[in-house]
Parts: C-alpha cells; sequence; structure tokens
C-alpha cells in the first residue's frame, strides 16, 4: 500500500514541478534568475520547449478546421 503511495506522489511530483518550472520561466520578475545553476537552466528550457511544441501542434491542428477558419476571416 505504501509503495502505491509513493508511486502516485512521485507521478504528480513531476507533474507539479514541470508546470511550476514553466510557469517560474514565464513569470517577468524573475526568469531565469531562479535557477542558479547553469543544468536547471537547461532543464527548465527544456520543459519549455517541449510544451511549446504539443501547444503549436495543437493551434496547427485547430487551424486546419474549414469552420474555424471561416470564422477567423469573418472577424
Amino acid at each position: 500500500m505504501a509503495d502505491s503511495i509513493c508511486k502516485k506522489l512521485d507521478d504528480y511530483w513531476q507533474i507539479l514541478d514541470t508546470s511550476t518550472t514553466i510557469l517560474t520561466i514565464l513569470n517577468l520578475s524573475s526568469k531565469l534568475l531562479t535557477f542558479s545553476f547553469r543544468d536547471q537552466c537547461d532543464t527548465a528550457i527544456n520543459q519549455l520547449r517541449s510544451k511549446m511544441i504539443l501547444y503549436t501542434s495543437s493551434q496547427d491542428l485547430s487551424n486546419s478546421n474549414p469552420i474555424r477558419n471561416l470564422h477567423t476571416e469573418i472577424i
């Protein structure tokens, strides 16, 4: 039972850690100053890049929808 709880907490922590890291980068007051080591900066930048790839992919899919494109053209 304890192993199961530990596994779930580890999974949750990875999600939370990535989200917090990305929010820290996008915060105008701190940006990358929060990360004191170069490898921490590199990890943070790579996490943001991987999310941006997912975002741009989803945007490409939504732009291929002809009804959405028609609505955009009207506005």
